[in-house]
Formats: C-alpha cells, sequence, structure tokens
C-alpha cells in the first residue's frame, strides 16, 4: 500500500537525518528480519528498525541473521491489520530483546510505544515523541511521521 511505504519513508527519514548529526547506529527498512527464535528459526519482518553501534559494529551488515535484536522498531498498522495481531508481533519482538515498539495508526494519527520495561505510552499528533533511553536527543513531533 502507497501510503504504508510513505509512513515508512517519513519514519526512515527522520532517523536517517537525526543519525546524520548523531552518529550512534544505523537503521533498516523494508521488513528486515528481525530473528525471534533460533532452532527452529523463527523472524518477524520490522517495517523500519534501528541498531546502536553497540549492538551492530560500523560497517557493512553481515549476510543473514544478525544474532541481536534491535533496539528500536517502528511498526505502520495498515487498515487491514488486526491488533490483536500486531499485539503479538509486538510481543515478539519484546521477547527478543527489542526495548520499545512503536506502531504508528495513520487513522488517529497515533504512536503507541510499547517498552519491555514500562507500561504502554500513546501519543496523539501534537505530542513530541522522544525515546532517550535509546536515541538520545531524538525528538520529533508526532504528525511528522504522518505528512
Amino acid at each position: 500500500m502507497p501510503r504504508h511505504g510513505e509512513i515508512c519513508a517519513n519514519i526512515a527519514g527522520l532517523l536517517y537525518l537525526y543519525l546524520q548529526d548523531q552518529p550512534e547506529g544505523r537503521i533498516v527498512t523494508n521488513d528486515s528480519n528481525v530473528l525471534i527464535e533460533r532452532d527452529p528459526d523463527s523472524v518477524r519482518g520490522a517495517d523500519v528498525a534501528y541498531y546502536s553501534y553497540e549492538r551492530v559494529p560500523k560497517g557493512p551488515l553481515p549476510p543473514g541473521f544478525l544474532p541481536v535484536a534491535p533496539e528500536l522498531v517502528f511498526e505502520v498498522l495498515s487498515p487491514n491489520d488486526r491488533w490483536s495481531e500486531m499485539h503479538a508481533k509486538i510481543a515478539d519482538y519484546l521477547t527478543a530483546g527489542v526495548q520499545s515498539v512503536c506502531v504508528l495508526d495513520d487513522s488517529t494519527r497515533t504512536l503507541h510505544a510499547f517498552y519491555s520495561d514500562r507500561p504502554l505510552q500513546v501519543y496523539s499528533a501534537q505530542d513530541e515523541f522522544t525515546l532517550p533511553e535509546v536515541l538520545k536527543d531524538f525528538r520529533v513531533r508526532v504528525e511528522r511521521f504522518f505528512e
């Protein structure tokens, strides 16, 4: 769906601009596989994910699955997605070691931030989104993800 891709591009673009000034890590997009379990391997395809250089050092990414989970995953809720299915995906990410999973809902222009160590937080379009424990100085008004 073009709108889904547009929102993913906005997420990646905003993170990319931030990382140009704060080279703390890298982003991956296009359903890049996040390893959820081994033997048998089970993966989830994140819309956008962030890996710090502490988890995955600078340089070209190796082929195959990365042995660690990203710190941050963004998912964009499509009109045909069900929240029950999204909650299962979120649980998989958090169990695998992701610190925060952010779900953007275009129909309500909200960002739902799920954390491994604290309750859900919902941000409206006018709210400023920050995640200092993952991206130290990243600040963005939620509506920018939907422009």
